[in-house]
């Protein structure tokens, strides 16, 4: 069967949850301390149909860097370190 290369050429298509990741980084933007969870909460509330895993795949790429795992866990430990010196200052 032949073809013409004209019919093969890639088209694009535009991301059919544009609207969905504006509204997910507006929320981020107003409630810093959201995160893919408490968005999909409140997305649902909204009235958008949409699943767990992808309001948590749609977020990724938007969530901003402010809270992280270790960073926690290192303060943590810093805070934790102070009090032991505090408390070895205090007995001695």
């Amino acid at each position: 069967m032949k073809q013409s290369r004209s019919v093969q050429y890639y088209q694009g298509v535009e991301d059919p949850k544009q609207a969905l990741r504006g509204r997910m980084r507006e929320i981020a933007q107003i409630r810093l301390r959201a995160d893919d969870r408490r968005i999909h909460v409140l997305l649902k509330r909204e009235g958008w149909e949409l699943g767990k895993n992808p309001a948590y795949r749609l977020y990724q790429p938007c969530m901003p860097p402010i809270y992280s795992f270790t960073s926690f866990h290192f303060a943590a430990a810093r805070h934790t370190a102070s009090r032991r010196v505090g408390a070895l200052v205090l007995m001695s």
